[in-house]
């Protein structure tokens, strides 16, 4: 952001605390012919340490406008202004606050002029009468979108792949890693399902560079504007046996391991193909354990506790299209009778082009977890 350069321009001096600008008025004073004067496109050149730029002010009509600053930093701020008389009123909306600046101005052969009450002096030459359109301000997060390459620990080439949807995948030694990312200034946020990551960057059309929280340095080089798709995307049988990472939490109280909560727990499970197939729009598999190792961790001490040492198999359905993951789970909680109580949803989705499986539930009790299973 160009902040020392809004200082310089006197509208914006008076909403940051200096005073505001008082400027003498053109001589006939007719009010209707001084907001007619006023509507055009204005210009000065100027510098500060930001370098040399353009400042653009711009007046509608209808009594909105916008001040524009050009350069290797551009900003651009819109506001509404009304004339009463020979004052001036403008009114900024600055990160969802309302200010106002006033004073007077002058316009004498296509010079606008606007001086301070401690005089300062600032000129603007109108360059057309007809106000300029806004220009469009490229932000770093469209910067981002693409396919940037990096080489890495030895020549290890790593791809990186971000989308225009806040989504994305890290390619390393042909394994793809899928994340969804947030931009927020400098800093970029990565969300890989079972954990997070969140580094500063600086970005231009073709050089991007990431400093992670421990102070390492990778630079990628956009290799196309285009974020690149991954290939080889089927739904072909994705039984075998892997192992997963979850996390969950537990509400039970009886069981001195449920009061932990696991993260990137790992374990294995073996998942086994029912029935389906692409061109039926669905495939139903069986996972052997289907809370990633967690119900064993949290339950399995002797009373109080439940004793339980044994995998919880349950089916789960994915919809090709779509790629999500659907299905009714069960856990072995039972009440007197012996019947099962513990009924409730997963959720979930399978990106065929990734290889990344997710399980998502959270059972009648609050006891909540989600897994990431990579069944390349």
């Amino acid at each position: 952001m160009k902040t020392t350069s809004i200082k310089n321009f006197i509208l914006l001096c008076a909403l940051l605390g200096s005073t505001i600008f008082f400027i003498s008025c053109g001589d006939d004073g007719d009010e209707v012919n001084l907001s007619q004067e006023i509507v055009g496109t204005w210009e000065r050149s100027s510098s500060d340490s930001f370098g040399t730029f353009t400042e653009r002010l711009v007046f509608r009509a209808d009594l909105s406008g916008y001040q524009y600053f050009d350069g290797e930093s551009p900003d651009l701020f819109s506001f509404t202004y009304s004339i009463d008389g020979n004052v001036l009123v403008i009114n900024f909306n600055i990160d969802g606050v309302l200010q106002s600046a006033s004073g007077t101005f002058s316009i004498d052969n296509d010079i606008l002029s606007l001086d301070t009450d401690d005089g300062a002096s600032i000129t603007y030459t109108r360059i057309s009468d007809v106000p300029a359109d806004e220009p469009v301000i490229e932000d770093d997060s469209n910067l981002l979108v693409g396919t940037w390459v990096g080489e890495f620990d030895e020549g290890v080439e790593e791809k990186l792949v971000l989308d225009n949807n806040g989504g994305g995948y890290f390619f390393l030694e042909g394994i793809p890693d899928e994340f969804n990312y947030t931009v927020s200034d400098n800093e970029l946020t990565f969300d890989f399902f079972l954990s997070e990551i969140t580094v500063t960057f600086e970005v231009t059309e073709t050089t991007l560079v990431i400093t992670d929280p421990d102070g390492g340095v990778f630079t990628y080089t956009k290799s196309s504007d285009i974020p690149e798709a991954l290939s080889n995307c089927d739904y072909s049988n994705i039984a075998g046996t892997y192992t997963t990472y979850s996390d969950g939490s537990s509400t039970d109280t009886q069981c001195p391991n449920a009061a932990s909560v696991l993260n990137n727990y790992t374990s294995s499970a073996t998942i086994s193909y029912i029935s389906g197939s692409e061109e039926e729009g669905s495939f139903t598999y069986e996972i052997d354990d289907s809370f990633g190792g967690m119900f064993i961790e949290w339950y399995q001490g002797a009373a109080p506790c439940y004793g339980y040492n044994e995998t919880n198999p349950n089916t789960f359905t994915i919809n090709v299209s779509t790629g999500e993951v659907s299905g009714t789970w069960n856990s072995f909680f039972t009440d007197e009778n012996g019947d099962i109580v513990d009924i409730f949803p997963v959720t979930g989705s399978y990106n065929s082009c990734t290889g990344l499986l997710r399980l998502n539930w959270t059972n009648i009790f609050g006891d909540e977890g989600r897994t990431a299973i990579f069944v390349l």
